[in-house]
């Protein structure tokens, strides 16, 4: 047994070889208001966080390598925070990244990686699968791995390299509690872009009720061990200016939602 264990250690990648064999496929997600990160999955497609590219009219992917590729949102769906960008040319040597089938364990180290402080050169954090929640029937994966602004919509890697999460948020009240839509969730959501058309060139409406040219981050309420927590949306915005808080897909404001909380 204990030779079993030393020759599966020995097979393990270690995160640098992961991060070498999955960075090619992981890009950073430009649009005029802000940017954050993307992955590419089957039949090229990218796949990011929908609060990345809401209200976006023009959307741009850069790789590691600096090559630049336009892209149409031909999925955005609000109640997972998640969208599916179709790139107009291929990107250079990018491979589908694995969506894991199985759920991710409590416990097993992980890697975060996106586009954090520029578009230009990506940077990752090590942690580990804190634990699995729902909320509002979405899986998400928690994890410690330290989450920045410009890192939504990148991917949440296991040891093997394969997806365990796309990366939407973090609460903002606590520390090291970085949230995932689950690798399960996001085929979901590739499935139906299937039976869905290219945008058409119109602005994509911008999710959560919020209706402006400049898109916003969002903040949203998230129940963690019976403590209500803000959870923020994580695009770094490009430009200065007034934050909307809202609930994430679909909700209500914030402000409803805590007198909703308050009266129960």
């Amino acid at each position: 047994m204990l030779a079993v264990a030393l020759t599966a250690i020995a097979l393990a990648a270690t995160p640098a070889q992961t991060l070498e064999l999955t960075l090619p496929s992981i890009v950073a997600v430009e649009t005029v208001s802000g940017n954050g990160t993307g992955f590419v999955v089957d039949q090229g497609r990218v796949i990011t966080a929908a609060h990345v590219v809401a209200g976006a009219e023009e959307v741009r992917l850069r790789t590691a390598e600096g090559d630049v590729v336009e892209a149409a949102v031909t999925r955005l769906d609000t109640s997972t925070d998640l969208a599916v960008l179709t790139p107009t040319t291929a990107l250079p040597g990018a491979e589908p990244l694995v969506l894991r089938t199985g759920a991710g364990q409590v416990g097993e180290p992980v890697l975060a990686v996106g586009y954090s402080l520029d578009t230009t050169t990506p940077s990752v954090s090590r942690g580990i699968v804190s634990a699995l929640r729902t909320d509002r029937g979405t899986d998400l994966v928690q994890t410690d791995a330290a989450i920045n602004p410009g890192m939504s919509g990148g991917p949440l890697l296991d040891d093997d390299g394969q997806v365990l999460g796309v990366v939407v948020s973090k609460l903002s009240e606590v520390e090291g509690v970085g949230l995932a839509v689950s690798a399960s969730v996001a085929t979901t959501v590739l499935a139906g872009d299937q039976h869905t058309t290219a945008n058409s060139g119109e602005p994509v409406s911008a999710p959560f009720g919020v209706t402006t040219s400049d898109p916003v981050p969002w903040a949203g309420l998230v129940v963690v061990a019976g403590a209500v927590a803000v959870a923020v949306g994580l695009r770094r915005r490009r430009a200065d200016g007034e934050i909307e808080i809202h609930l994430g897909p679909g909700r209500p404001t914030l402000a409803a939602d805590l007198q909703q909380k308050e009266s129960v």
